[in-house]
């Protein structure tokens, strides 16, 4: 799975979308994107994509209890969405316990018009006593569903409603004939997205490295792009160490605007950096670049970039990153890397 974002004016067809699922893509607003990485409190983490087979998959006992009991308790319906005050509200009222940076709005969140005609989406809508407590959403292709929310009014906590609506989606989708449900990520060292892993023990996960889809049984020995990203820059830096040049580490908080924002188009791409001493031609800077698979020297030119959610001015931030004017160098070697950034301090 390769960083970047795929943008469409038209209608996604059925089999379009089957196949950028397959491929690692997800939709974010009205555009499909691909990514590694994942900011969560100021720490770098990795997404690993994941999916249920849905041919054969049969809910375990405790699974079928409980859906039995949220049926009892509230009224469950899937149906085609349709965006209303009262999904907002409930989307805002979310806001006060979801985890991670999240839209501030679900217009927002789905892409405003735009994106609600670009995708088929389905709910899952819960209710209590005619009072909508919880739902999730999820788009359609042709033989897979995509999971794109579950949302619950926080006084429902005890409910465990975000995940059930996983497995009513996924119910849905065995109902009527479709072969996979497309579960959203997991971020390994971060728990709060491991419910997603309930769904079933057959479940599978896109490998980053040669992006092929593996059963979870082989999770645990995975090394996540995060990992490898900082044990090759450990390696640089602890080389730069006996050199005795002074290293810091950056995160990029815009590791992805190259990709959502042309006017960007020339910013660092990659999430987590070496910095080095200041000079005349530029910021010596030694990134991973793990699609391509190797370390990079680059010289770059700080920057400021002012956003805004909402157009709100209260909600004004200055995030810093990096134009790139050029890569000096490119290799696997850590010394080799290590010896042509020092040329740069010269």
């Amino acid at each position: 799975m390769t960083s970047g974002v795929h943008r469409t004016h038209a209608a996604l067809a059925p089999d379009e979308l089957d196949d950028f699922l397959e491929r690692g893509w997800y939709r974010i607003g009205s555009v499909l994107i691909a990514s590694r990485y994942y900011l969560h409190e100021k720490e770098l983490y990795s997404t690993v994509w994941t999916r249920l087979p849905l041919a054969g998959w049969q809910l375990r006992k405790g699974q079928r209890k409980r859906m039995a009991r949220t049926r009892r308790r509230f009224d469950v319906q899937v149906v085609r969405f349709s965006w209303t005050a009262e999904h907002e509200a409930l989307y805002d009222r979310y806001l006060e316990v979801a985890p991670g940076e999240r839209s501030e709005t679900l217009r927002d969140f789905l892409g405003g018009d735009e994106g609600q005609t670009l995708f088929e989406t389905w709910t899952v809508e819960i209710r209590d006593a005619g009072k909508l407590v919880s739902f999730s959403l999820f788009d359609v292709g042709r033989t897979a569903l995509q999971s794109l929310t579950g949302v619950y009014d926080p006084d429902y906590g005890g409910f465990g409603l975000g995940g059930m609506t996983l497995l009513f989606e996924a119910e849905h989708g065995v109902k009527h004939g479709y072969d996979w449900h497309y579960s959203g990520y997991v971020v390994p060292g971060a728990d709060f997205m491991d419910y997603k892993w309930q769904l079933s023990e057959d479940m599978e996960f896109l490998h980053p490295e040669h992006g092929d889809w593996c059963h979870r049984e082989g999770f645990s020995a995975l090394e996540t792009p995060d990992q490898r990203l900082k044990r090759r820059l450990r390696q640089v830096a602890s080389v730069l160490a006996r050199r005795q040049v002074a290293v810091g580490w950056r995160l990029n908080d815009l590791f992805s605007a190259p990709h959502l924002h042309e006017p960007l188009s020339q910013c660092l791409a990659e999430p987590l950096v070496l910095v080095l001493p200041r000079t005349q031609q530029g910021q010596p800077l030694i990134v991973w670049d793990d699609v391509n698979g190797e370390l990079r020297v680059l010289l770059g030119q700080p920057v400021e970039v002012q956003r805004t959610f909402n157009a709100d001015p209260a909600t004004v931030r200055m995030d810093r990153t990096w134009i790139v004017k050029e890569v000096v160098a490119a290799g696997l070697d850590p010394e080799v890397i290590a010896v042509e950034a020092h040329k740069l301090l010269r």
